[in-house]
């Protein structure tokens, strides 16, 4: 399952990631750990780009399918005022909690664990 069966996927059309419990999560989970650098820097960039001002009218950042923090960590270190909620699957969730723990935010850092589209119906007030 991944990366190395995408010549398949292509040819059937079909997914590689089955609906077998855990399996997104743990897949998601080491993706999150490989791209989490890249994200990171540029989070790092957009927050220090911001003007004092709109720093200072930022006070919680909602991440949805947030991975391993990648975006929401930056912001946090760089405004002590704010505080992050990161959604994503449970697998993933812990990826988070670790990094926020390695960057001294897991104090401002909360988490909500499901998979974003039964989340969102769940929670979502309907018009």
């Amino acid at each position: 399952m991944g990366w190395s069966e995408l010549a398949q996927a292509v040819r059937t059309g079909a997914p590689v990631i089955t609906d077998e419990p855990g399996a997104r999560g743990e897949f998601f989970s080491m993706l999150v750990r490989c791209i989490f650098p890249p994200g990171y820097a540029t989070a790092t960039e957009a927050v220090n780009s911001l003007d004092r001002a709109t720093r200072a009218r930022i006070r919680k950042i909602l991440d949805i399918g947030g991975g391993a923090a990648a975006w929401s960590i930056p912001f946090v270190e760089a405004i002590r005022s704010a505080r992050a909620m990161v959604l994503d699957l449970p697998q993933v969730t812990l990826v988070a909690r670790e990094y926020a723990a390695k960057f001294g935010v897991a104090d401002r850092s909360g988490y909500i664990e499901g998979d974003l589209h039964q989340v969102i119906s769940r929670t979502a007030p309907t018009i």
